[in-house]
């Protein structure tokens, strides 16, 4: 009986634990969403935003870089408080990017893309001095930064890892709304250029227009990955005149076959007001997907407490009513075992003795019947007295013969 009890409990135990399996597995994946976002949030907070100011920093020292080496002086006044800012940005996100929490919230992809950033911000130096020496310059200039910069970008891409699809394509159209704002900026490089030395090369007008080819897949890819509110703000901005201002004056670069294409005013009118315009928006934009976020984290957060305490409430409740209810299973069955025992080994023999000395037997009194409920176990426990009662009436009417 023992070994039988020993596998009621075990049997008892493993659907408990099946049970507290289930439970468990139901909230790792509920706090795997819940800690999904707070780990998109840590990583976007101390890298995705101090990485915006490098490249926004980058973006401005290329532009002077290029049109100090090709001859303006107003622009090398300019270059080393560029630096300065370029240096200082780096340094942030160094700080912002070695803390634990950001340790633990980085995955793997994510920190070897940082560190392959991190590797191309050391060619910074050498860079620099080509420049001030005037041994580098041009479309050289820019395609050295645009080494460093395209590194950026792999790890901005790496931040967008939201388990809501929702979330995740607007992110992504977002991350391509930034990078078309970066190649923008290669023009405006390009083109910087090309106003102090006073010619675009065939070779620079080429790259130009490839990057405007890329660049409007990008807008236009972006603008498909958005919806509501997002789309028309940036439809809108592809519909007003300082865009297709700017749009006018690429295809004019693009179609001259000799000088520039376009003057000076008219170019930098149109490039300086669309990077506002999409720097403007692309705030707006991250301030309205923190909002579209919001009542995900809320229900994130709802579900995990609602299935942390409930769920772990159920199965208290499971583990009490399953031990109390073993317990007094194993209880009535070592009841049923030791009346077994008792009429085999005492009662009956007994009965048996006092026939054959001649005394008289109460069948009733000898075989009392023992109560054990009307469950499974309490018929079982009716059927054991009717069994008792049996043997012992046998053995008395046998006497009597």
């Amino acid at each position: 009986m023992k070994s039988r009890n020993t596998r009621v409990r075990s049997k008892v135990v493993a659907l408990l634990v099946s049970l507290t399996a289930l439970w468990a597995f139901a909230g790792y994946v509920t706090f795997r969403e819940g800690l999904n976002i707070l780990w998109v949030t840590v990583t976007a907070n101390n890298i995705g935003i101090p990485l915006d100011e490098v490249t926004a920093a980058l973006d401005e020292e290329r532009k002077l870089s290029v049109a100090y080496a090709s001859g303006d002086d107003a622009a090398g006044a300019q270059l080393p408080a560029a630096r300065q800012a370029t240096d200082d940005t780096i340094a942030q996100l160094k700080r912002m990017a070695s803390g634990r929490l950001v340790d633990w919230a980085a995955s793997d992809d994510l920190k070897q893309r940082l560190a392959d950033f991190y590797d191309e911000l050391e060619s910074l130096p050498d860079l620099r001095e080509s420049i001030d020496s005037h041994s580098l310059r041009g479309l050289p200039v820019v395609q050295r930064f645009v080494t460093i910069v395209d590194s950026a970008f792999l790890v901005n891409r790496s931040l967008a890892s939201w388990d809501d699809k929702g979330l995740a394509q607007t992110t992504n159209a977002l991350v391509n709304i930034v990078y078309a704002r970066e190649l923008m900026s290669r023009e405006d490089a390009i083109i910087s250029g090309a106003i102090a030395a006073g010619e675009l090369s065939a070779a620079e007008r080429s790259t130009f227009s490839q990057i405007v080819g890329t660049r409007r897949f990008l807008h236009n890819s972006a603008t498909a990955g958005l919806t509501g509110d997002l789309r028309d703000r940036l439809e809108e901005i592809h519909a007003s005149p300082t865009y297709r201002q700017f749009e006018t004056a690429e295809n004019a670069i693009m179609a001259a076959g000799t000088g520039i294409g376009v003057d000076v005013a008219t170019w930098r009118s149109a490039a300086d007001e669309m990077s506002t315009s999409l720097r403007e928006f692309e705030h707006a934009a991250v301030e309205e997907t923190i909002q579209q976020a919001t009542p995900v984290i809320i229900g994130t957060v709802a579900r995990l407490v609602l299935l942390g305490v409930l769920g772990l409430a159920a199965v208290i409740a499971s583990i009490i009513i399953s031990i109390t209810t073993a317990r007094n299973l194993v209880r009535q069955l070592e009841r049923l075992r030791n009346a077994a025992r008792d009429l085999a080994s005492y009662r009956l023999p007994r009965v048996v003795e006092r026939l054959q000395a001649g005394e008289q037997v109460d069948v009733k009194q000898e075989a009392p019947p023992l109560e054990f409920g009307n469950d499974e176990i309490g018929q079982v426990g009716q059927a054991f007295n009717q069994v008792q009662e049996t043997a012992i009436r046998v053995a008395v009417e046998q006497a009597e013969l």
